[in-house]
């Protein structure tokens, strides 16, 4: 008869799986809790895994995605703001210096939907390190155990 496998999944004794030991993170497993030990290292999961957790990771991702809409959106309207401002006043002062260094409402719009734009930027930069690359493996590799 078959003898079932062990589980590989590692809980700290110390904190039981929490992860916090007297509201700090715990020393023995460096605040991870559960885990499990891989020939590529020390796996762990970091996120909640319940389905209130889940809703509001989707909720709050929609909710940045419409900020980031929207922002993106009030920054090329501020630009198209503008052009329209040159075209209606014709295209030669904008080669001047003083068109904008004075003060002008389209030219500090544009300045504003620049920061706009630079902030969406950034925060698509913010969202893209999160993601961490797994390693790739072969087909016939050695299954985690």
């Amino acid at each position: 008869m078959e003898q079932p496998k062990q589980n590989p999944v590692s809980i700290c004794s110390r904190c039981q799986g929490t992860g916090i030991e007297e509201r700090h993170p715990c020393t023995l497993c460096l605040g991870k809790g559960i885990g499990m030990n891989t020939p590529l290292g020390f796996l762990y999961w970091e996120k909640e895994i319940d389905s209130f957790a889940i809703v509001f990771r989707k909720w709050r991702k929609a909710f940045n995605n419409i900020v980031n809409m929207a922002l993106l959106a009030l920054g090329v309207l501020s630009a198209v703001g503008l052009v329209w401002n040159f075209y209606q006043l014709g295209w030669l002062p904008m080669a001047k210096l003083a068109t904008w260094t004075q003060p002008n409402v389209y030219v500090f719009g544009f300045w504003i939907g620049l920061i706009f734009i630079t902030f969406v930027i950034y925060r698509v930069i913010l969202e893209g390190e999160y993601l961490k690359k797994i390693p790739r493996r072969k087909y016939d590799q050695e299954p985690i155990d």
